[in-house]
């Protein structure tokens, strides 16, 4: 899906930035349709395609302290955190 535009970017977050904001989004009825070719993913707002652009590229900024598998968003990370490692909101372990 590199392909899909000429413009370049000289990281991956700027190219997520550009496909955002800089393409031109297809609607159906209250959904934005992915723009990346052969996904058929339609997202209910702004926030959850961007979200959706960034699994897609695979930009994982969020990382685990415990183990160090990286996340694309801060709530995803928490959740793991919470499920596998037993951690609470604060880093510290539940009894």
């Amino acid at each position: 899906f590199f392909d899909m535009c000429t413009e370049k970017r000289p990281t991956l977050e700027a190219l997520a930035q550009h496909i955002v904001c800089g393409h031109e989004k297809i609607r159906v009825g209250t959904k934005i349709l992915c723009s990346i070719p052969g996904c058929l993913g339609m997202l209910s707002s702004h926030s959850i395609y961007w979200r959706h652009i960034l699994r897609h590229l695979d930009i994982r900024n969020y990382e685990c302290g415990e183990c160090g598998k990286k996340f694309v968003t801060v709530s995803d990370r928490n959740s793991h955190e919470r499920k596998v490692h037993h951690l609470d909101t604060y880093g510290s372990t539940r009894e």
